[in-house]
């Protein structure tokens, strides 16, 4: 795989969105996804309000997490995009 890279909040909302995922509800600090049947689960997933997020942080695996990607999956769609 390459190297693993930060990504900017711009680029995940630009994927939930490509993958079916739409804004269930905001608040002052973060905003929250859903998709009612993600991969056979209904998913939610937490994008707080930072301009980028790196993958040696907590935020960015747990957004990974929450979207029910393996870190290479998420990496090859962002590059898709």
């Amino acid at each position: 795989m390459g190297r693993r890279y930060p990504v900017k909040r711009r680029i995940i909302i630009k994927l939930l969105r490509k993958e079916g995922f739409e804004l269930d509800r905001t608040s002052a600090d973060h905003n929250q996804y859903e998709h009612p049947n993600y991969q056979g689960k209904k998913r939610l997933v937490t994008v707080p309000h930072e301009d980028e997020f790196s993958i040696k942080g907590e935020i960015l695996p747990s957004i990974i997490r929450q979207m029910g990607l393996s870190k290479k999956e998420f990496y090859r769609k962002i590059k898709a995009l």
